[in-house]
């Protein structure tokens, strides 16, 4: 039985054994030392027994002083009875008490009864002494006195007897119980000798029992070991146990068996190798390609019949050979000369010329394959070649005639070009002088023939239009531009071309676009809105009644690409299966009715689906006729890194706000309430006035009243305006309230309508995220609503002349912005003034007084005070409650205008700088000047706005390593110059921005740290250089939010040390280039003959180095790495380089030192390259005087 338990629990049994006899033998003698303890149950009764003596003998002395008390009582003179009196009361109460004790022992009962009854007579003797014998002896009478004593006499003897019998049984209680002890203790040490000697034995019968079974098995373990290692595999199982020596028993055959298999599976194993390699030789030999294989040495192991053939060798003279030794390489790679070099330097496929022995050159495509662990094989490295001479000469015949078809297609598009433009410019001619006459007095029967002229040429120039693009469709001609775009900007351009046409049909037209759509884009934004212009156009003219409704959505995004699904729906005539068929076939339409009925070429479709797969998408359409139809296609376009700058975020201002949305379309409801929803408000929705109305004064009386309500215009039974007009008449309701109404017909015509009703605001469909957060943002913080219509393209001269003389306070702790953003404020016109932080902006806002400035550009991470905090500031002085604060900030986060509009700032203006943008703001928020002009004020200047150059000029603005100079020329508006300015200021504040961060966080300083990661991505942004910026802010991000000595800190650090030094040496490069330009235009000559530094360039910067060398000044470094940027390629170059290296290692006086010597050298004339400095750098001894 003991071999069915495993090995613990056999020893637990033994330990329950064990554990048992000794709980039971300590419980015993526990119990019996608990009787039989000092205060115990035996001993409480020889106790009592012995304490009843001890208090019953002598006779107590209360019965025996009271009897004799009483005899002197009736003897005693009268001034001596009250003291006896007071005696025999004291003795009857101490009485009384001991009684009362005695009650509480716990006594036999054979004890109690004398106790009870010698009680009973001491009671007696008490009641006649105090009521019979004392009243006697106050009264004086002696007989009745005598006569009560005669009555107490008989009593106190018997209680005396009764006390005497008490004590006999007392003392034998006493000793029967010491005779009951001492049995009782002889009887429990003989019962737990033999339950100790009883579980000792049990004890040593199941260890030797447990011993047994587990040496027997393990015997029979080692015999089975040893005839394994004899290797005889053949062993026969025994009984199957479940314990371990059973398991290793088990194991054990299970071993032999698996040893035995595994024999018989090599030797298989080696049979199929073998037939393997023979297969593996006759394939190599009999394949239809070149085969040759190297060893370790380079040394040729194989060389198959192919080989043979096309090099001309025979293998007998190749084999056991330099492979690069043979000959048939003429030209040979650097891996093919050691194969031991490895992987990471040997390709995987080259393609290579070899001479055979004849003399013919063949060209081979080689595929190569290195051999892991092959350092005691003979193949290291095998290469498969096919003789590709034939195909090459082949692809070299089809390249001429691709060239000569490419330059008729070239021809043809010119054509095309051409014809565009013949065609084009004389319609555009019809259409406008139509148009022109159109605007003069005509008869009735000419306006007609005019109108429906113009009608027509607008007709043919859509056909026009149609046709030439689908002609260069079928050229390939139509190329697609990647540049940033945004989502809203391209829908809000839809609205506005659709809008009217949807308004003059009766139609909603509707966005609906999912929240996790990215806004920030990067494709061909013209040939994305061509597909939905077309498509939203052919909604509406093909829909009479009801809507259509555009939604994105986002299928999918990884790797900087998203794919977008756009669905057009509408309410339309719809399309049967039949016609859907031919759909998009190039000249068709849906039926020959279509075209009478709704005009058109048929190509429109067509021409979008060639977009769309372009876009590596797909278009279908589904459609039920008499119901609608839905046209849907997929796009792929890239993803801008800065997504949170463009989407609207929701502010924490709005959240647990309660809005109510009243339309009467399902679908604009539903639209509605998801986007309010996506700005954590609380979002209730009703179909009709009527509805809403009774919603409102509902959720009044619940105490929940509503923040915000979005009220339809045009609704029926009782409109939008009908509508507020009943709300604002119930002031209960209306108290609180924030009403924004929605129309999808024309704004204009609602705020006619609405004029003396109070609405906070006024919102156009199709509605967007942005445009729904500006508008309730708006009403419910009563700002100022920016002016949409002020767009970029519309900041001219005409829009900027209201600017010219107002007076504009930056506030920018950067001098590369402050710069920057002067000569863009200058350049309109607008004085500015300088503010370095934000404590410095309070101070000189307060003691300017309301009328010296008319805007206020803020940044936000400022030293000493920031931005948020300047602005509450200001705006707690009432005088400043209405100007205008823009802020200026390279975060672009979610939620930054909310943030904006928290601290009391009117809008912000993303970083890095852009002129447009940001003359469009100032534009939004300065309020035109006329009154200035009329008082007289002197104005600034008439500056013209910086134009946009016709072209890029390449010498201004560089091509640059990771830098958008595309979008850095749009946002200067082409000002090369500035630029210019901007890679100067880059390379002299920014050069050591690694070492500095590096420093920062090595002393713990993170605030500052962040700020120097801030400066470095605002001032790359402005160059453009986006990789660095993006870097820079990554790391910036960590510094903030993790811990200063993390990985990911430490990997930041490491990432952007790469791309900056990338950056500043392709600026270096540039300003080189550029200098070399300039020398052989004849633009300058170099400032010192002899090739040392050009002390009339860099003058100023070795000034400013020395000065702060002398004070000891680490900024010194940041100088120093633009001086050396400067001289790159010089050949100052290398001598300056210690300079550097002397400032890294803080030694100051050292670098100051030598800074003197290479300025006294350059100044004399002498070398200072790298050719005459010896080799320990010593710069005495490298100064050479000019020859």
């Amino acid at each position: 039985m003991l071999r069915s338990l495993k090995f613990t629990q056999r020893l637990h049994l033994l330990i329950a054994i064990f554990s048992i006899g000794f709980i039971v033998y300590g419980a015993w003698s526990l119990n019996t030392l608990d009787q039989y303890k000092v205060g115990g149950p035996i001993s409480g009764k020889i106790d009592a027994a012995q304490n009843l003596i001890s208090d019953v003998l002598p006779p107590p002395e209360y019965i025996i002083e009271s009897y004799l008390v009483c005899l002197q009582l009736k003897e005693a003179r009268r001034f001596e009875k009250t003291a006896l009196i007071d005696r025999l009361t004291a003795l009857r109460e101490e009485y009384a008490k001991r009684h009362a004790y005695w009650r509480t022992v716990p006594l036999e009962q054979d004890l109690q009864a004398p106790l009870d009854e010698a009680h009973v007579m001491a009671m007696q003797f008490y009641a006649i002494a105090f009521d019979q014998f004392l009243p006697a002896v106050r009264a004086d009478k002696a007989d009745a006195a005598a006569a009560a004593l005669t009555k107490m006499t008989p009593i106190y003897e018997l209680h005396r007897m009764a006390i005497d019998k008490l004590v006999v049984l007392a003392k034998q209680h006493a000793e029967q119980n010491k005779a009951l002890v001492a049995s009782d203790v002889r009887s429990a040490t003989v019962r737990q000798a033999a339950i100790l000697a009883l579980f000792l034995t049990l004890a040593i019968v199941v260890a030797a029992l447990i011993r047994r079974s587990i040496v027997v098995p393990l015997g029979e373990a080692v015999a089975i070991a040893r005839r394994i290692a004899k290797g005889d595999l053949r062993t026969q199982a025994g009984a199957h146990y479940r314990d371990e020596t059973g398991q290793l028993l088990e194991a054990l055959h299970h071993m032999s068996d698996s040893l035995r298999a595994m024999l018989d599976a090599r030797e298989q194993s080696e049979t199929a190798s073998r037939q393997a390699r023979e297969l593996l030789e006759n394939l190599i030999e009999t394949a239809n390609v070149i085969v040759v294989g190297l060893d370790n040495n380079g040394r040729v192991s194989i060389f198959n019949r192919v080989a043979e053939v096309v090099s001309g060798y025979p293998r007998s003279e190749v084999l056991g050979r330099k492979w690069v030794d043979l000959g048939v390489l003429p030209e040979p790679q650097p891996w093919q000369k050691d194969v031991i070099v490895g992987k990471s330097r040997m390709p995987l496929a080259n393609q290579q010329t070899i001479m055979g022995k004849n003399g013919l050159i063949r060209t081979i495509a080689w595929r190569n394959s290195v051999q892991e662990h092959s350092e005691a094989s003979s193949v290291a490295l095998i290469s498969v070649g096919i003789d590709v001479t034939e195909q090459l000469k082949a692809e070299t015949a089809l390249i001429e005639a691709k060239h000569l078809a490419e330059a008729a297609n070239r021809s043809k598009s010119e054509f095309l070009a051409n014809i565009s433009h013949e065609i084009r410019t004389p319609m555009n001619a019809v259409i406008g002088m139509t148009g022109l006459a159109l605007r003069t007095d005509l008869s009735d029967k000419q306006r007609n023939y005019l109108v429906k002229a113009n009608a027509a040429a607008h007709g043919l120039l859509g056909i026009v239009n149609d046709v030439l693009d689908y002609s260069k469709i079928e050229a390939g001609k139509l190329h697609f531009e990647s540049r940033d775009f945004y989502l809203e900007n391209l829908l809000g351009h839809l609205s506005a071309l659709l809008g009217f046409k949807a308004q003059d049909k009766g139609l909603e037209l509707l966005f609906d676009i999912d929240a996790c759509v990215p806004t920030a884009l990067i494709g061909d934004e013209m040939r994305l809105s061509q597909v939905l212009l077309n498509l939203l156009s052919n909604a509406i003219k093909f829909t009479s009644v009801g809507e259509v409704c555009l939604r994105i959505e986002c299928i999918e995004q990884e790797d900087g690409q998203v794919l977008l699904r756009f669905e057009i729906r509408d309410t339309g005539i719809g399309i049967s299966e039949s016609q859907r068929a031919k759909l998009f076939s190039a000249f068709v339409q849906a039926d020959s009715t279509t075209t009478r009925n709704y005009g058109g070429t048929g190509l429109g479709l067509t021409i979008s689906k060639r977009l769309v797969e372009m876009m590596n998408g797909q278009i279908w359409v589904e459609s039920q006729p008499g119901v609608g139809s839905s046209f849907i296609f997929t796009a792929r376009v890239g993803v801008q890194s800065n997504q949170d700058a463009h989407r609207a975020a929701a502010s924490p201002n709005l959240e647990n706000m309660r809005a109510l949305v009243v339309d009467d379309n399902d679908s604009a409801l539903e639209i509605m309430s998801g986007i309010l929803k996506s700005f954590h408000l609380e979002v209730n929705v009703a179909t009709s006035s009527e509805a809403g109305i009774a919603e409102l004064e509902a959720a009044k009386k619940r105490g929940a009243p509503y923040n915000l309500v979005l009220l339809d215009w045009k609704m029926p039974t009782v409109d939008g305006l009908e509508a507020v007009r009943r709300i604002r008449l119930n002031e209960y309701v209306s108290e609180t309230l924030t009403i924004v109404m929605v129309t999808a017909y024309s704004r204009d015509e609602l705020m006619e309508k609405s004029a003396g009703m109070h609405i906070d605001g006024v919102l156009e469909k199709p509605v967007s995220p942005s445009n729904v957060m500006n508008i309730i943002s708006a009403a419910l913080y009563k700002t100022r609503e920016p002016e949409a219509a002020i767009a970029l393209d519309q900041v001219d001269e005409s829009s900027l002349a209201r600017l010219r003389g107002a007076h504009v306070l930056l506030v920018e702790d950067n001098a590369v912005n402050q710069e920057l953003a002067t000569d863009v404020l200058n350049s309109a016109g607008i004085i500015v003034d300088v503010a370095n932080d934000g404590a410095e902006a309070v101070s000189k806002v307060a003691r300017a007084g309301r009328m010296a400035y008319d805007a206020i550009l803020m940044d936000w991470q400022m030293p000493v005070m920031d931005g948020f905090e300047a602005t509450r500031r200001i705006r707690a002085d009432p005088r400043f409650a209405e100007l205008p604060i823009l802020a200026m900030t390279a975060n672009a986060m979610v939620g930054d205008r909310e943030k904006c509009l928290a601290a009391g700032m009117n809008d912000h203006i993303a970083k890095p700088i852009d002129i447009d943008r940001l003359a469009a703001a100032l534009v939004r928020w300065i309020p035109a000047r006329k009154k200035q002009q009329e008082q007289g004020v002197e104005q600034a200047p008439d500056r013209p706005y910086p134009a946009m150059p016709a072209a890029m000029d390449a010498e201004d603005f560089p091509a640059l390593p990771g830098v958008d100079v595309e979008g850095a020329r749009r946002r200067l508006r082409g000002n090369g110059k500035m630029y210019r300015r901007l890679m100067q200021m880059f390379v002299q504040d920014q050069a050591q921005a690694g070492m500095l961060i590096a420093s920062l966080l090595k002393e713990r300083d993170r605030d500052a740290a962040q700020r120097a990661a801030h400066n470095l991505k605002g001032l790359a942004a402005n160059l453009g250089a986006t990789e660095v910026a993006r870097v820079a802010q990554e790391l910036e991000h960590a510094i903030r939010h993790e811990a200063l000595d993390s990985a990911l800190v430490a990997a930041g650090l490491e990432a952007l040390s790469e791309p900056l030094r990338a950056l500043l040496k392709g600026i270096a490069d540039a300003e080189a280039e550029s200098a070399a330009g300039n020398r052989l235009d004849g633009a300058g000559e170099p400032a010192v003959e002899g090739g040392g530094l050009d002390i009339a360039a860099l003058g100023p910067h070795l000034d400013k180095l020395a000065g702060l060398l002398e004070e000891d000044d680490s900024r010194a470094a940041n100088v120093a790495a633009s001086i050396a940027v400067l001289s790159q390629g010089g050949p100052s170059a290398q001598a300056f380089a210690g300079v550097i290296e002397k400032i890294r290692r803080y030694d100051f006086p050292a670098a100051l030192h030598l800074l003197h010597l290479l300025h006294d050298a350059a100044a004399a004339g002498v070398r200072t390259d790298a050719d005459a400095l010896p080799e320990d750098g010593s710069i005495m001894t490298g100064i050479q005087a000019k020859e």
